[in-house]
């Protein structure tokens, strides 16, 4: 088998190095297959910008890859930087007006990258108002198999910093669950240190915190997707698709993520949710292979 041809070297930041690991492990062996030196580093450290690699990115612009809405903002205002931004979500600004104007002026102002859109609402508008030529949705940043439960229980995988974002929807969601299977399901929530039973009053719940990155899907059967933050398209959602979860989900949710133009097919459960039984057109399309070949060739079309 030849090797792949060399080709320039392949910078991909984040918010910190670490979240390139966890989320971009794939597209960067990938890239280092296609000949790409790839490197990683983070714009932040102990929450100290990194002017390291702010001047090297003045002085000599390599291209690069950026993930994380921090270092989106940053990379954006580099408007001579090549590469691809990866926008995962508009977060707690998504209804800020002033910060959308701001954000669709950075785009218009980047005409040497290309922007990927992992929330088919966010893509949507900024296709309208930004730059419909430059921007491409790609729903997440791919999902790998994991183990799953076989307990009639729901699984809710969160952080600290978003749960209580979250719980209101959670709480619906789980209400009409309940009265659709008239019974009430366990809830297993991932990835919380801290106590989040108040969040969740008069459900069943069981806080596992943090688990193996294999075991996040391991305690239940069906997974739960709730609104209140504003996420592209969460990683764990990706996860549970391709690992032949059952959602359960809000109708808005599953148009905002673009679900059923990926094959999947919404059950209605009543009070505006129902799930989604993972077809295998859905699967391929939100699996890590197939995302990191499409974001690969987003990276080939720089300007």
């Amino acid at each position: 088998m030849s090797k792949p041809q060399k080709r320039e070297s392949l910078l991909f930041v984040n918010d910190n190095a670490a979240l390139n690991q966890r989320y971009r492990s794939g597209l960067m062996r990938l890239a280092a297959a296609e000949g790409f030196a790839v490197q990683s580093d983070g714009l932040f450290t102990a929450g100290r910008i990194n002017w390291r690699l702010l001047v090297g990115l003045i002085a000599r612009p390599p291209l690069v890859v950026v993930s994380n809405l921090r270092a989106n903002l940053v990379l954006l205002a580099c408007w001579w930087v090549r590469g691809l931004v990866i926008l995962n979500g508009l977060g707690r600004h998504r209804g800020r007006r002033s910060f959308r104007y701001v954000l669709v002026v950075l785009i218009r102002a980047n005409r040497r990258k290309n922007l990927a859109v992992q929330s088919y609402a966010d893509y949507r508008y900024l296709r309208r108002f930004a730059d419909g030529a430059r921007c491409h949705w790609v729903p997440g940043s791919g999902g790998t198999l994991k183990r799953i439960g076989s307990d009639a229980a729901i699984v809710l995988v969160q952080r600290d910093d978003k749960i209580a974002l979250v719980a209101k929807s959670a709480v619906a969601g789980l209400a009409a669950m309940a009265a659709y299977a008239k019974s009430s399901l366990r809830l297993e929530i991932v990835g919380c240190r801290n106590a989040v039973a108040h969040l969740f009053k008069g459900c069943d719940v069981r806080s596992l915190g943090f688990l193996p990155a294999d075991q996040i899907l391991a305690s239940g059967s069906l997974f739960l997707q709730p609104s209140g933050y504003g996420e592209g398209f969460p990683h764990s959602l990706a996860d549970a698709i391709v690992s032949d979860m059952t959602l359960l989900i809000s109708r808005r949710e599953f148009l905002r993520y673009g679900l059923g133009r990926l094959g999947a097919k919404f059950t209605s459960i009543g009070q505006g949710w129902g799930i989604v039984v993972p077809s295998g057109l859905l699967k391929s399309a939100v699996a890590e292979g197939t995302v990191s070949a499409r974001y690969l060739q987003l990276i080939d079309q720089k300007g």
